[in-house]
């Protein structure tokens, strides 16, 4: 999984925290990347971020939480770094000096309190060593405490998700992405969707937050990438359904979209905002739903 931003010029160090809509918009930008250069990296980044987001997001409803926190035992990154004496205790002396030195962990540390992050900044010269290598730390990792996770369901960043695991279990055959995606996309229709439209909702329930026009587009772009997989037209009419409702309560008559619907809480100045940031902006995602359909 990708981490949320470097925090030096190097790029060694990540902040930890790791954001459901990172995952799902760089899955995508890396997978059209492998559909025009057929790159084995980008694939390979692909199918990782993929198994990250089923195994380390996903909720037991079948949607996608928001967040893994960046901190555990007190100390940012503890889950992931690694000391040159760590990795002699787990893999032995040939194999730990090999990992240490494939990995660029120093006796220094490149982090802090002499750690260091793990860097594949090459492939490895040796892939059946490197395999071997690679499953006795993850095994080592998994006894450490994990970070805490962000459990609220967000309708827009899950929406995100549903389409990049739409778009990749078709394109590279993987079957598991394409549940995935249908299943999580259930559960916005059956628990964000039932009785209005609600942002976020925790352990199947849906908070009492409306949906805004960024959850609205990315979600009805969900809706047509489940029709993509499944052929069933459901999907069709149920983003008709969420679109319908950003041209009815949305639109500007201006032009353009309002952030808010026009039966949402009404605010001091109703805010109209068209810059995407980490993540798209309303009139983005409702601009792309809208030629999808």
């Amino acid at each position: 999984g990708f981490a949320r931003y470097s925090v030096d010029r190097f790029w060694r160090v990540p902040h930890f925290e790791k954001m459901l809509y990172d995952n799902a918009q760089l899955m995508r930008v890396y997978l059209h990347w492998w559909r025009q250069s057929g790159s084995l990296l980008a694939e390979r980044i692909v199918r990782e971020t993929g198994r990250f987001l089923l195994d380390e997001l996903r909720t037991p409803e079948g949607a996608f939480a928001s967040a893994l926190d960046a901190d555990s035992d007190g100390h940012e990154g503890t889950f992931y770094v690694f000391n040159p004496n760590q990795l002699m205790r787990v893999l032995g002396v040939e194999d730990g000096a090999w990992a240490a030195q494939l990995l660029g962990v120093t006796g220094p540390g490149t982090f802090e309190r002499g750690f260091s992050t793990l860097q594949l900044r090459v492939d490895p010269d040796d892939a059946d060593r490197w395999e071997r290598v690679r499953a006795q730390l993850v095994d080592t990792r998994a006894t450490r405490t994990r970070p805490a996770r962000d459990d609220k369901v967000v309708a827009s960043w899950n929406g995100l998700a549903i389409s990049a695991l739409a778009e990749a279990g078709v394109l590279l055959d993987e079957p598991d992405f394409t549940a995935a995606a249908v299943a999580a996309a259930e559960v916005l229709n059956d628990v964000h969707l039932a009785g209005g439209f609600a942002r976020t909702s925790r352990d199947g329930v849906a908070g009492a937050n409306a949906a805004v026009l960024e959850d609205h587009g990315s979600v009805a772009e969900a809706f047509v990438s489940v029709l993509g997989v499944t052929g069933d037209s459901v999907w069709l009419d149920r983003a008709r359904t969420v679109l319908d409702r950003v041209v009815d309560h949305f639109a500007d008559p201006e032009g353009g979209f309002f952030d808010t619907a026009d039966d949402a809480e009404v605010l001091v100045v109703r805010p109209k905002d068209a810059s995407d940031n980490a993540y798209p902006s309303g009139t983005s995602a409702a601009v792309h739903a809208l030629l999808a359909v």
